[in-house]
C-alpha cells in the first residue's frame, strides 16, 4: 500500500527524499488521506475532546448539520503552542466536516496567500477572504455584488498602483475602466496576488489603508459574497460555508490583538461560521477583555508522553516517512519523543538535524539523536535574555507561579516555556543547560 510523491513511497527508503520529509517545509498534507495515510491520529494521547466540541459549536451531530438550531454564526478560536499541530488538525478538519457535515470549507492560509509571512497585519485579513471568497465565485457575476466595484476605485484611485498591478498581472489597464472584474480576479490568482502585494509595494500599503478606513463596507461586501459563495456550494451538495483561517505561525501574538480585539465587530458581523487557528500566547491577549465573549475557544491540548505504548504512537510522525530498520535506532526514536516534549514539529527538528548533519544521511543512532537535541538547545538557551534565564530557573525549581506578564507571553510564545493542563514546564532541550 502506497502514497506517492515523484514515485517514492512511504515510509521512505531514498536517503535524498528522507532529508525532504523531514524538513518542516515539505507538505504532507497531500497525504492526509489514501494509503497509507501520513495523518498521525493522537486523539488516544490528548483525547478527542478538542474536536468534538468543533462539531457540537458548528451544529453537526450524527454527521448532519442540526436543522433545529439557531442560526447562529460562531466564531471559534483553535489555541495551541506553535509546533504543537494546529494547521495539520485544522486540515483534518476540514476533511471531516466537508465529508460528514455538509459544510463546503474554504481554508485561507496567510503563509501561502502572503509572500512575506511575517509581516501580515490585520487588513490582510479582511483582502485574503476577499480573495478567496471571488476565487470560490468564479462562475458568478461579480457585478452581482454591490459595492465591489466601489472598493476597486478606490484600490485603483494611484497612478502608481496601476503600475504595479499591470506589471505583476501582465495587462494594460487603466483606472478607467467600468469592468473591474478582471482586477479582481487578479487579486483572487495566488500566484498575481503573491507579485503584487509585498512588503514594499505601494499597492499594499493603499488596500491596507483602505480597509482600515471602510472596514464596515468591506464587511458588507464579504457578505455579499458569502451569500454567492452558499449558493454556488447548495448547488454541490453541501449545507453551508465554514471559513478556516490559518498559517500566521510568523506573526507576532501582539498582532492579534490589532485583529480579535481591535476589530472584534467586524469579525463578529461575518454571516459565517469561523475557525482561526492562533498561537496559545493569543488567548492571553483576550482573556479578559470586553470582546472575549465573541469568541468560542477550543484548545488543542499539549500532554505528557506516558508508556511505550504512547511513545510508538507519536513516534509515528517519523515512522511513518522514514523507513524504520533503514535509518531508525529504537533508542534514537526514544530519546527524540522524550526531547520533543510532546511537540510534532520540534520531533521532525530533532530528527533533520540528527538524520543530516550527524547521521549524513544513514541510519540515526541515540548518539546522532543527543547531538542534534545539544545543538537545538544551545541555539534556544542562546537567544535568552538574563530575564528569561530567571524565570526557566524558577519554573524548573518548582518556584515558579503563572502569570500573564509580557515576560511569560514571548517564553511561551518562544515553546521555552510549555503549559500543559495548567502546569507549566521548561522545553526539555534545555535539560542541560539548566543543571
Amino acid at each position: 500500500m502506497k502514497a506517492r510523491q515523484t514515485n517514492h513511497e512511504f515510509p521512505t527508503k531514498d536517503p535524498r527524499f528522507a532529508r525532504q520529509v523531514l524538513d518542516l517545509p515539505f507538505d504532507i498534507r497531500p497525504y492526509l488521506s489514501g494509503t497509507p495515510d501520513l495523518y498521525v491520529d493522537l486523539d488516544g494521547i490528548r483525547g478527542s475532546a478538542f474536536r468534538e466540541r468543533f462539531f457540537d459549536l458548528l451544529g453537526i451531530v450524527d454527521g448532519e448539520i442540526n436543522a433545529q438550531r439557531p442560526p447562529l454564526f460562531e466564531k471559534i478560536m483553535l489555541y495551541g503552542h506553535r509546533g504543537a499541530g494546529k494547521s495539520i488538525e485544522l486540515w483534518h478538519l476540514k476533511d471531516e466536516v466537508q465529508q460528514k457535515g455538509g459544510f463546503k470549507v474554504l481554508f485561507i492560509e496567510a503563509d501561502s496567500d502572503l509572500a512575506y509571512g511575517g509581516s501580515f497585519s490585520w487588513e490582510d485579513f479582511f483582502q485574503l477572504l476577499l480573495n478567496t471568497l471571488v476565487r470560490e465565485c468564479s462562475e458568478a457575476d461579480l457585478r452581482a455584488v454591490d459595492g465591489l466595484r466601489e472598493l476597486a476605485k478606490e484600490y485603483l484611485g494611484e497612478q502608481e498602483i496601476m503600475q504595479e498591478i499591470n506589471l505583476a498581472f501582465h495587462s494594460e489597464r487603466d483606472s478607467s475602466s467600468k469592468d473591474t472584474n478582471w482586477f479582481w480576479r487578479g487579486l483572487s490568482d495566488p500566484k498575481k496576488f503573491g507579485l503584487l502585494y509585498t512588503q514594499n509595494a505601494t499597492t499594499t500599503q493603499v488596500i491596507r489603508r483602505k480597509i482600515e478606513k471602510m472596514t464596515s463596507f468591506v464587511v458588507d461586501i464579504i457578505n455579499q459574497m458569502l451569500d454567492l459563495a452558499r449558493t454556488a456550494a447548495e448547488k454541490e451538495g453541501f449545507r453551508d460555508v465554514l471559513l478556516i483561517f490559518d498559517g500566521t505561525e510568523k506573526v507576532g501574538f501582539g498582532r492579534y490583538k490589532n485583529l480579535f480585539l481591535h476589530n472584534a465587530e467586524a469579525i463578529q458581523r461575518l454571516n459565517c461560521h469561523l475557525i482561526c487557528g492562533v498561537p496559545i500566547a493569543a488567548r492571553y491577549e483576550l482573556q479578559g477583555s470586553a470582546q472575549q465573549s465573541i469568541y468560542k475557544t477550543v484548545i488543542l491540548p499539549l500532554f505528557h508522553l506516558k508508556g511505550k505504548e504512547q511513545v510508538e504512537t507519536f513516534g509515528k510522525i517519523i515512522t511513518q516517512r522514514l523507513d524504520r530498520e533503514t535509518f531508525v535506532e529504537d533508542e534514537a526514536l526514544w530519546l527524540g519523543v522524550e526531547k520533543s516534549g510532546g511537540f510534532p514539529r520540534q520531533l521532525l527538528r530533532i530528527f533533520y538535524f540528527a538524520f543530516v548533519f550527524y547521521a549524513k544521511g544513514g541510519r540515526i543512532t541515540r548518539e546522532h539523536v543527543q547531538k542534534a537535541v545539544t545543538e537545538l538547545g544551545a541555539e534556544m538557551w542562546d537567544r535568552l535574555r538574563p530575564n528569561h534565564k530567571t524565570v526557566i530557573s524558577k519554573a524548573r525549581g518548582g518556584s515558579f507561579a503563572w502569570d500573564m506578564t509580557d515576560t511569560n507571553l514571548e517564553l511561551i510564545d518562544e515553546l521555552v516555556l510549555m503549559k500543559y493542563n495548567g502546569t507549566v514546564a521548561v522545553n526539555p532541550l534545555l535539560d542541560e543547560f539548566l543543571l
